[in-house]
């Protein structure tokens, strides 16, 4: 059965905008000039939200986490290489020496007795 886009649109409890949108990216198309095949279009909607929801269910969510710990990664491997990022085996190196440093000047300064 053939349709025209405000009718689609109202099927699918969409705006005629979304469903030439939907055209556009390939998910619906059209018969002829506004003219939609209910069915096909039905058919075509129903599989691009189930597979949209199976992007954003739990193994797109996996997914997803995965690209973000992989862009984290990167990330600090990049401050690495900067050398905006030090490991903190240097750090505690570096604190040691410095208050190494501190208290042998301080034990060095002269005692003063005030009587």
């Amino acid at each position: 059965m053939l349709v025209n886009t405000k009718t689609l649109a109202s099927l699918l409890s969409l705006t005629d905008r979304h469903v030439y949108n939907l055209e556009k990216a390939g998910v619906l198309s059209k018969e002829e000039k506004d003219a939609w095949d209910v069915k096909k279009c039905f058919s075509a909607y129903l599989n691009y939200k189930i597979n949209l929801e199976n992007i954003t269910g739990d193994m797109g969510k996996i997914k997803l986490k995965r690209e973000l710990a992989e862009a984290r990664l990167k990330e600090l491997a990049f401050k690495v290489q900067t050398k905006k990022l030090v490991d903190i085996d240097t750090v505690s190196n570096t604190w040691s020496d410095i208050s190494n440093v501190v208290t042998h000047k301080l034990y060095d300064l002269p005692v003063i007795r005030i009587s």
